[in-house]
């Protein structure tokens, strides 16, 4: 892995900009009488002043490497997923699902083709509500970034699960909400690793009404 440089207590100021998206989402539920479902979205992402490459000082950034790095452009993800119902009461509820994501944006050094494998599992039960997700996947960059000389290739890691709990004599309206998250992104270029775990714990209220009866 490329090692950082003194340059990377600029790059944190590249960021710092107005970011404006605008797209569409379609989705195929139950594709031919199946349990596939495919999903198509499309975004367009604008940068109102794009400014990457020229907060660093340290060395020099010229125009060219400044148009590698522009981050206006488009995005385009497909998904394919298969729903399973498992169990007597068919309550175990079990989604393998595949994305490609084409990032395509105006600067070659952020452009990248992107792969995600994702299984979540749900479990509906009388007493609690359980979901969870295992993500893997990997970018590939187009281009070298020029402050490293390197592509900023990623594999890239995430599990997470949430539990519903229902509080007693509140007709299952409030429920106790727990979450855990870790992940991680492991880049060729030291500078963009990251890792994140968040534990959190809340409560929900669900509006509307409940029952059968009229």
């Amino acid at each position: 892995m490329a090692p950082a440089t003194p340059i990377s207590r600029a790059i944190s100021s590249l960021a710092i900009a107005s970011l404006t998206s605008a797209g569409l989402r379609l989705q195929w539920d139950r594709v031919l009488g199946s349990a596939f479902q495919a999903t198509f979205s499309w975004r367009d992402i604008s940068i109102d002043d794009e400014r990457s490459g020229r907060s660093v000082v340290s060395v020099s950034c010229p125009v060219a490497w400044q148009d590698l790095l522009r981050r206006d452009g488009d995005q385009y993800a497909f998904d394919l997923s298969y729903l399973c119902r498992l169990g007597a009461n068919r309550n175990h509820l079990l989604r393998p699902m595949v994305r490609y994501t084409i990032d395509d944006r105006d600067g070659a050094a952020v452009t990248a083709d992107a792969w995600r494998l994702q299984l979540s599992y749900v479990y509906v039960g009388q007493a609690l509500t359980l979901s969870s997700n295992i993500t893997a996947g990997s970018l590939s960059r187009d281009e070298c970034n020029p402050l490293f000389n390197a592509k900023t290739d990623a594999d890239r890691f995430a599990i997470d699960a949430t539990l519903f709990y229902p509080l007693a004599g509140t007709d299952r309206r409030w429920q106790l909400v727990a979450n855990v998250l870790c992940g991680e992104d492991d880049s060729d270029v030291r500078f963009h690793d990251s890792r994140l775990f968040t534990m959190s714990v809340g409560a929900m209220y669900r509006f509307g009404q409940r029952g059968t009866g009229g």
